[in-house]
């Protein structure tokens, strides 16, 4: 039986953004088992920024990582240095909107698909007007953060002045444990195999070559994906990244590890000063 999506009379526009987060990973800390060749992930990043018109309503869906990885908590740090082999960040994504004529006041909420770095950009940035929604326990785990808690994953001024929305999830759609999850993981088959669905995820290197982007035309969102056959021109990309003959089937698209454009020797060393002055 196909997928059977409700009707609704209400739509939204969808742009998706490069949020300029390159990464190259360990790709230990992600799969297993890990095949010769593919030690080694190149993760580029995307966010998508959701509109709806009638609403006259703006959200962003994940905000990609920050150029001043320095104001990351120290855990963080540390666990940057342990998988993360490289990585640069050109612009925060608060810098990616105003140049392209969206003002930062007209955004109305950023949810962080989860907690991790790259996902959770600057929100610091942003005006304390603009929400941050997360999933159901994330005030628990997560708050307050780094320096009340030392050991806290995220930082205090995230969260200062700033609305957190939890939004609970019913057992049937969210997903704890291993098990559970990977039926979860099965079920998306459903929605992958649907011509009417467009399954975007966030590190996905076919997208960030094929779909439009809001950096390069912030007139072309991504609505008209199926007009324009993107499903099938991304479908197989992913082979491209591939080992072959126990070899990458492309070279790290990170070559370092960058502050601002400069190349640094690790994450948790302290920033050079003549670099943190430009």
């Amino acid at each position: 039986m196909g997928l059977l999506l409700p009707k609704s009379d209400n739509t939204v526009r969808v742009w998706a953004i490069d949020t300029t987060t390159n990464q190259v990973v360990d790709a230990r800390a992600f799969i297993e088992p890990v095949h010769k060749g593919h030690e080694t992930l190149n993760l580029p990043t995307l966010a998508f920024l959701v509109e709806h018109e009638q609403l006259g309503r703006r959200v962003l869906f994940d905000c990609g990582g920050r150029k001043d990885y320095q104001q990351f908590s120290p855990g963080v740090l540390i666990k940057m240095d342990e998988i993360l082999f490289s990585m640069r960040v050109d612009q925060d994504i608060d810098e990616i909107l105003e140049e392209a004529g969206i003002a930062l006041e007209t955004i109305d909420s950023m949810i962080w698909s989860h907690w991790h770095f790259d996902h959770h950009g600057a929100p610091d940035h942003f005006p304390k007007s603009v929400e941050i929604v997360v999933g159901p326990g994330f005030k628990d785990l997560f708050m307050p953060g780094f320096p009340t808690r030392p050991d806290a994953i995220l930082s205090d001024v995230y969260f200062e002045g700033r609305e957190v929305r939890e939004i609970a999830f019913s057992d049937s759609n969210f997903k704890l444990d291993i098990t559970a999850a990977n039926s979860s993981v099965e079920a998306m088959r459903q929605f992958e195999e649907s011509p009417d669905v467009l399954v975007c995820i966030s590190h996905d290197m076919a997208l960030i070559n094929i779909l439009p982007l809001l950096n390069k035309d912030p007139k072309a969102d991504i609505n008209d994906w199926k007009v324009k056959g993107l499903k099938e021109e991304a479908r197989w990309f992913w082979l491209n990244e591939l080992p072959r003959g126990g070899k990458p089937g492309r070279p790290p698209f990170v070559d370092g590890r960058f502050w601002r454009g400069h190349k640094v020797e690790s994450w948790t060393d302290p920033v050079p000063a003549a670099l943190d002055a430009k």
